[in-house]
């Protein structure tokens, strides 16, 4: 979503422990993005779940993950707290805790994220259900100091197969056409703070699939109720059409 200034994001992101490609070294998330800036200059906060074994020394486990940079992913920025930047303000939880997942048709996890600029600071905090993890300091970003120009939520994997496509799953490893809640994952009441402050439902959101064939995304929007704008996503990768 982008075209405005923007100060905050949110979803219930559905947790899942997707299995990652053992023969490579990549990863399989569902995040959302706070973004400004273009090329070099992009500043970004993210915040969200994944499955990193190269990161964590093999742990397949799906654990809680921020990122950021100021200049385009090039020098600046770190996952969880490995360079200076993020401040930890919560004893409860951390970046790199290890988070309950969803099992096909069985027991369903929901987290709650939400990034957000303090108007009074400038810094960008994060939250987890009611939980104040800590924030990014103002003077850690360039554009992104006054707010954000693009907000993203969704699903990301790298595709490290040499000659045919990686088996990586992208959330649970199914595909929307085949279930919705309890078989493919989702985001749930997503919401964005204006540059007003004001906690906004998105009316006009671009889905973005690069390999349907892969990985595929089903937006129904806003459903009403407590699960507000939503949509599912995800795959199994490489398949009989997929290859």
């Amino acid at each position: 979503m982008s075209g405005s200034k923007y100060h905050g994001s949110s979803a219930l992101l559905n947790l899942w422990n997707p299995l990652v490609d053992a023969n490579e070294v990549g990863f399989s998330l569902g995040q959302l993005w706070a973004d400004s800036g273009t090329n070099d200059a992009v500043n970004t906060v993210e915040a969200g779940w994944h499955v990193y074994p190269k990161f964590y020394g093999g742990d397949t486990r799906t654990r809680l993950f921020i990122y950021w940079t100021s200049d385009g992913y090039t020098k600046t920025g770190c996952y969880n707290l490995n360079c200076p930047g993020f401040v930890q303000v919560s004893t409860k939880l951390a970046p790199g805790a290890v988070l309950s997942a969803s099992t096909y048709k069985g027991s369903q996890f929901y987290l709650n994220f939400l990034v957000y600029r303090d108007p009074k600071t400038g810094h960008w905090w994060l939250r987890l259900a009611d939980e104040w993890i800590g924030y990014w300091p103002k003077t850690i970003f360039t554009t992104l100091a006054s707010g954000a120009t693009v907000l993203e939520w969704g699903g990301e994997i790298i595709n490290g197969g040499t000659t045919v496509h990686t088996t990586t799953d992208m959330g649970s490893g199914h595909f929307p056409s085949e279930g919705l809640d309890g078989v493919s994952a989702s985001f749930n009441n997503l919401q964005y703070v204006d540059q007003n402050d004001k906690v906004m439902k998105p009316t006009s959101v671009s889905a973005i699939v690069s390999g349907p064939k892969c990985y595929d995304l089903k937006v129904f929007g806003d459903v009403g109720g407590n699960r507000g704008y939503t949509f599912f996503f995800g795959g199994p990768g490489r398949n009989a059409n997929c290859c």
